[in-house]
């Protein structure tokens, strides 16, 4: 069973992505970012929930911005734009991604 705590890395220069698992059109990917970091807006095809895993940050999704701490979610839906921010400590953020079915 994957372990998405033992996964946690950072990285002072870049945020950082770490691939937890992957099955058919379900991802799972772990992002980990240091103070000051941030995943910019972007859109994808898939459907996407971000969960604060730990510490605590921004979620945004759309024109929705969510202080967010350990256990909250964002949905975003297909075609949506979406960022992860961490103004003030480490935050990492466990992103469930469902793409669209062909």
């Amino acid at each position: 069973m994957e372990r998405p705590h033992d996964k946690i890395r950072f990285d002072a220069a870049n945020p950082v992505r770490v691939p937890v698992a992957r099955q058919g059109s379900l991802q799972l990917v772990l992002f980990c970012l240091e103070a000051g970091q941030e995943i910019p807006r972007h859109a994808a095809a898939a459907t996407v929930v971000m969960q604060a895993f730990t510490g605590e940050g921004v979620l945004v999704s759309g024109d929705e911005s969510v202080e967010a701490k350990a256990g909250d979610l964002v949905l975003v839906p297909p075609q949506v734009p979406h960022a992860m921010k961490a103004p003030r400590g480490r935050f990492t953020v466990l992103a469930t991604i469902v793409a669209a079915a062909d």
